[in-house]
């Protein structure tokens, strides 16, 4: 009883609390289920993970209660992003530059395929978020980067979770993704693939306020997101 109070004691002070947005992908996810392995479960903890688009997410770093955020958008837009956010105040730290990668299910009738095209996709269905694609541009400045992107047949989810249950589950179906865990691919039972029209690069980048001191679970996260990172970029091998 008294354990169980504990975690609802409003003047508790050693509450461990993270709060973060992001994009829904693999490996955030994974880092953040590899945290909660490493936690002091004697101690009050409140965590509050939210998978969203790029405004939301930085509004959400600006307006609420998350001191981290995730964006993640394509190289060219560099320049676009990094003035956004010079000009709401928010400090950026590269995480990663990546190009999306192909999930499917190891049933998938493409799974044994070597080389994919976008061509070779065209025939199957896309599971994919309504906050995958970065947001609309100002007319003059915006480009067209998703050209790999299948748009004529899509199921459309929230959380990585279902995102990936689905795509094992059917084997019809295919995701986009950044290189992906080993750990996450096999417990899914899934097919990491390269797609050759798949040249754009991406970049996720963390985000907080100005001066914000990060806080022993923050640490905890971002040393557990290299690693996640550093896992996919293992596994990330030609098929």
């Amino acid at each position: 009883v008294e354990k169980i109070e504990s975690l609802y004691n409003p003047v508790q002070n050693d509450r461990l609390s993270f709060n973060i947005s992001c994009p829904a992908a693999g490996y955030i996810a994974y880092a953040l289920f590899k945290m909660t392995e490493k936690l002091d479960l004697s101690k009050a903890v409140e965590f509050n993970f939210t998978e969203a688009d790029n405004m939301d997410i930085i509004n959400n770093v600006l307006e609420s209660d998350y001191n981290l955020g995730i964006v993640r958008y394509p190289s060219s837009q560099e320049k676009y992003y990094t003035n956004m956010l010079e000009e709401k105040k928010l400090s950026m730290k590269p995480i990663w530059e990546f190009q999306y990668r192909v999930l499917m299910s190891s049933s998938h009738p493409l799974a044994h395929k070597r080389d994919i095209s976008c061509n070779d996709l065209g025939s199957f269905v896309e599971v994919t978020h309504r906050d995958m694609y970065v947001p609309s541009l100002q007319a003059n400045e915006m480009k067209q980067t998703d050209n790999f992107v299948i748009i004529n047949k899509r199921i459309f989810v929230s959380g990585i979770g279902s995102r990936f249950n689905l795509i094992s589950s059917v084997p019809t179906t295919f995701t986009w993704d950044s290189p992906v865990p080993s750990e996450l691919i096999n417990r899914y039972n899934l097919v990491e693939k390269s797609c050759r029209e798949a040249v754009e690069k991406y970049r996720d980048v963390l985000i907080f306020r100005s001066g914000y001191q990060f806080g022993k679970l923050d640490k905890v996260f971002l040393e557990e997101l290299k690693n996640a990172r550093n896992e996919a970029l293992h596994n990330n091998c030609p098929h």
